[in-house]
């Protein structure tokens, strides 16, 4: 609602602005808006010690390349094991440096000594990884004693955030220490884990950029979705919709703000941009009336 455009204006005359969070930081897209590919991020090494004398991976199967906004496929792993299975087994899978250790939950017994691991993953999976990955597919028995590991290429495809339904003011009079609140939702194909940051700007009537460094470009502020009310009014945490607020001062310009919405997700991916212009008008003039 109307209140929100102004208080960035309000916020930033009070100098209370904090520091620059500009999207352009790490992950920036390259000189043609692409975002850089996250190859090399090999994994650090094994999920498990490979100490394991009776397992092994012997085949994988996953996608050569997994899309933007996949619905689950399969990824499986078909393990032996010398001692028959004679102590239950933890299949494991992780794609990226760092990535989430996945497990593969037993999908069939091929013999006496051989069994299908398998489990669905979708799109989500990619979150925080671009381009091409390698996944990692291990077995381990009794006190993690795992077996060689066994890995595979993947083409991980990762889009950028969407912004929508900005919650933003059509005109607002300029009440001296009124609070404003400021909204917009955003979402990610590969899922709310990739979403790295929901900024917004604004241009002031006379044309300049709000903010406390005034620096060409704008001053970048970051919204938050933590579910805490008295920190910039936000509702409910990991919701999908952000906020922030601030006050109106009482030397704020008069005339038209521009808010500019974007996203970066954590491959450096930037959102379409969405603008809302709000009018701060003069209080009414009670004298007169």
């Amino acid at each position: 609602m109307v209140r929100r455009l102004g208080g960035l204006v309000a916020l930033c005359l009070l100098g209370a602005c904090g520091g620059d969070s500009s999207p352009t930081g790490g992950g920036t897209p390259d000189g043609n808006g692409n975002p850089p590919d996250n190859e090399g991020n090999g994994n650090s090494g094994p999920i498990f010690e490979e100490n394991s004398t009776s397992l092994e991976v012997v085949a994988v199967e996953a996608p050569d390349t997994l899309h933007s906004g996949s619905q689950p496929v399969l990824f499986a792993a078909t393990v032996e094991d010398s001692a028959q299975f004679a102590e239950q087994i933890e299949v494991a899978m992780r794609v990226g440096q760092g990535g989430e250790v996945r497990t593969l939950l037993l999908h069939d017994s091929l013999s006496s000594n051989t069994a299908l691991f398998s489990a669905m993953f979708d799109s989500t999976l990619a979150a925080g990884f671009s381009g091409t990955q390698t996944l990692q597919f291990q077995a381990a028995g009794a006190e993690a004693s795992g077996s060689k590991t066994l890995t595979k290429e993947i083409y991980l495809k990762n889009e950028p955030p969407v912004l929508f339904e900005p919650d933003t003011p059509d005109t607002l009079q300029r009440l001296t220490g009124a609070r404003i609140q400021l909204y917009i939702s955003a979402s990610d194909p590969q899922g709310y884990g990739d979403i790295d940051s929901v900024y917004f700007k604004f241009r002031k009537p006379d044309g300049s950029f709000g903010g406390a460094s005034e620096k060409e470009g704008g001053f970048h502020f970051v919204l938050v979705d933590n579910g805490i009310w008295r920190h910039h009014g936000d509702e409910k945490e990991g919701d999908g919709r952000f906020a922030f607020n601030f006050s109106i001062v009482e030397n704020a310009l008069l005339g038209t703000y521009t808010v500019i919405f974007f996203s970066r997700d954590k491959v450096g991916n930037l959102s379409g941009i969405i603008q809302a212009d709000f009018e701060l008008v003069p209080l009414p003039d009670l004298k007169n009336d």
